[in-house]
């Protein structure tokens, strides 16, 4: 029952402990694109 009475106190603590994957994979997700679209520019490049 403790943890109940705690969860009010704590929920930024768990916000950032969500956020933080999260971010993570948006973070991973936008360089994947950038080098998705820098290695096409290399390519589009390379072939002339």
């Amino acid at each position: 029952m403790h943890l109940l009475f705690l969860f009010p106190t704590s929920l930024p603590l768990w916000f950032k402990i969500y956020q933080l994957p999260v971010a993570c994979l948006e973070g991973a997700r936008s360089s994947i694109m950038r080098i998705r679209s820098w290695a096409s520019s290399a390519v589009s490049s390379l072939m002339g």
